[in-house]
């Protein structure tokens, strides 16, 4: 049983980290169009059109993340207590949190028979729109919704010239108006969940982050000397993690890499237990 206290009062706390764990590029979709459209580089654009739809991928997985069902005769204790984001160079990769459920016929304070869950949404990288070389229901979609020379007309509605750098210019609006991607990216999300009533690792690495003390070197940007962050290594995942606990004196706090060795032993037990269960 976990010893939670009422969510009354939150604080979120945020870091990205870098790890080392390299993120592998899938190739891009392959387009056999026309190489020009009235001077337009199309081959370009259609790289660009690429990119920009693997970059939808975080608002299909935040989309499906919100639609996880609840347990059945369960409620939500709260709001998540923690949230994971993994981006790459392709954009939101991976979305998670933990939830606290507990019976629907508890009062708000009673958490007896309440149990963590552990979700996570992503969308496969053999789904991504290269697909390692295979067809996916992704680059299929791409290539079929590319019209270049409905492109080329949007982009001359927009004022944007043949010889504009198209890996400099803003095309997002161009792109926004042509099929969203959202339907098919959502058709390829998957959605895993873990709880503490099958995972006790899960609770126990909960508990053992209750009551810690949190140490960090706080850095207002822009007052006095700002601190310089190493840079990303290439290509490498980047974690995003929130954590929301009680706060007694309701104040607010910045967190910095502290958090990270606090939050992600959390997740990966519920990793562990997933893996395990095959």
């Amino acid at each position: 049983m976990l010893r939670f206290k009422p969510l009354i009062l939150g604080l979120l706390l945020a870091l990205i980290s870098v790890r080392a764990d390299a993120q592998v590029l899938a190739p891009p979709a392959q387009y056999d169009g026309p190489s020009q459209v009235e001077g337009y580089d199309t081959r370009t654009l259609f790289q660009r059109w690429v990119m920009w739809v693997e970059r939808s991928k975080g608002e299909a997985l935040e989309a499906a993340l919100a639609e996880v069902e609840t347990p059945e005769g369960m409620r939500r204790h709260g709001s998540a207590i923690m949230e994971a984001r993994a981006s790459g160079d392709q954009g939101l990769a991976l979305v998670a949190d933990i939830l606290i459920f507990c019976p629907s016929t508890n009062s708000l304070s009673d958490t007896r028979g309440c149990y963590p869950q552990m979700r996570d949404i992503t969308i496969p990288a053999s789904a991504s729109a290269g697909g390692y070389g295979a067809d996916t229901p992704l680059s299929s979609w791409i290539r079929e919704q590319y019209d270049p020379v409905a492109l080329v007309q949007a982009l001359k509605a927009a004022d944007v010239p043949p010889d504009a750098d198209a890996w400099r210019t803003d095309l997002a609006p161009v792109f926004a108006g042509m099929a969203s991607p959202l339907d098919v990216l959502r058709s390829q999300t998957q959605t895993r969940t873990v709880d503490g009533r099958t995972c006790p690792a899960l609770v126990t690495a909960l508990e053992a982050v209750e009551g810690r003390m949190l140490e960090w070197r706080i850095d207002l940007l822009g007052v006095a000397e700002d601190t310089v962050p190493p840079a990303p290594r290439p290509h490498a995942t980047r974690w995003r993690y929130r954590l929301q606990f009680f706060d007694e004196d309701d104040v607010g706090i910045g967190a910095g890499s502290s958090l990270e060795p606090i939050v992600s032993p959390v997740f990966e037990a519920g990793q562990a237990c997933r893996q395990a269960a095959g």
